[in-house]
Formats: C-alpha cells, sequence, structure tokens
C-alpha cells in the first residue's frame, strides 16, 4: 500500500533523553513513510549529534551557523519573563533556515515528501495515538490542541511541503513584531503569524 512522505525536521538545540522519543513518535505517524533530517547549531555537541545519527538515522543532516541578536533583544520591550528571549529567536531562526535548506535540496528533485513535520525532539508522546486526524489543506497548519500558553503550540506542526515558502516571510514578520513594541512570547508570536498565512487545524496529540 502506497504511503504518504513525511519529513519531520528537528533543527537547532539538539536535546536527546530516549530513544523511545524516537519509538512513539513514529508509531504515532505509523500509517506514514516518516523520513527525518536533522539540522544542529554548529557548536552542538558531536557525541549528542552522533546519538541522533544513530537513532533518528536522518536522510540528511547538515550543520547551522548561530546568529547574534545582542541587537535584537535589545529592542525587545515586553518579554514574557516566563520564557527565554534569546532562545525563541535561536528556535524560529533555526527553524527557518531549516526550511530553506530543505527547499533546496528538493528544487530540481522530482519526488518530494508530502507534510514536513517540525519535531522538537523532547517531545514524548503518549502511546496509542494518531496524529493526524483530518485531511490538511493547501495553506493548512496542524498542531496539537494543548500547551497552547499565550498563543499557539510551536513545539510540533504539520504543514503540506508546498507551504514551505511560507515561512520566508516570518523573519521580517519577526521584526516588525519587536519594533511595534508587541508582547513578546513564542507562543503568542506564532499565533500572529499562523493566523496571517495558514488555517489551523487542531488535533488530539498529546
Amino acid at each position: 500500500m502506497f504511503k504518504k512522505k513525511i519529513l519531520v525536521v528537528i533543527s537547532g538545540k539538539l536535546n536527546f533523553f530516549s530513544k523511545e522519543n524516537f519509538i512513539k513518535l513514529k508509531d504515532s505517524f505509523k500509517e506514514y513513510d516518516l523520513e527525518f533530517s536533522i539540522f544542529p547549531w554548529e557548536d552542538q555537541s558531536e557525541e549528542v549529534i552522533n546519538k541522533f545519527l544513530d537513532i533518528y538515522n536522518p536522510i540528511y543532516c547538515e550543520k547551522i551557523k548561530i546568529s547574534d541578536f545582542n541587537e535584537e533583544i535589545k529592542k525587545i520591550k515586553f518579554p514574557d519573563f516566563s520564557g527565554n528571549p534569546v532562545g525563541t529567536l535561536h528556535m524560529y531562526k533555526s527553524i527557518c533556515l531549516s526550511f530553506n535548506i530543505i527547499k533546496e535540496i528538493y528544487k530540481n528533485k522530482e519526488s518530494k515528501p508530502d507534510f514536513i513535520l517540525r519535531y522538537r525532539s523532547d517531545i514524548l508522546p503518549k502511546s496509542n495515538q494518531n496524529y493526524i486526524q483530518t485531511e490538511l489543506e493547501d495553506n493548512s497548519i496542524l498542531v496539537p490542541d494543548r500547551y497552547h500558553w499565550n498563543g499557539l503550540n510551536d513545539q510540533i506542526f504539520l504543514i503540506r511541503f508546498q507551504d514551505l515558502g511560507i515561512f520566508d516571510y516570518f523573519e521580517k514578520f519577526l521584526h516588525s513584531h519587536i519594533l511595534s513594541n508587541r508582547f513578546f512570547s513564542s507562543e503568542y508570536i506564532f499565533l500572529r503569524f499562523i493566523k496571517k498565512y495558514f488555517k489551523i487545524y487542531y488535533s488530539d496529540f498529546d
């Protein structure tokens, strides 16, 4: 039986806890062909990278450059003190960089993934559940309906491959968000951006 293909993107700081994270994620997408790509920061420990290479067996692994956000941080007037503004900037930078690399990889390839799954490697899914519970249209996103905090859960989300280019607008959007002196919270930023460009679908995934 033909299975639709999902390319899982793990980017930025790699946090390794257990092989169980990998096993449960695979099980949550057992009806799909799951492949992995890893884009760690250039200063990431080789020991940790090797653990991911061994367990996730990624089809792509490329280190990405770390940005300097010292000037950007000074412009943030209303940070969410329960979060880490520097970490938020690095997280979104890693997502945008990895998405750009993926677009370049597949630019001239006839066969492309059906979906892209952004996945934080320290997420441990519960057992016996499916992430995808609805069909996605173009310009739509699927997120778990939980852990939204001040906005929208940014830890794991699924989009169609052809919608990757929408994230080309993210850095300009984020810069405008900061200059407008808006509340700087990762989930709030994510919600504002997603509502601007995507239709949101929710999953019971926990």
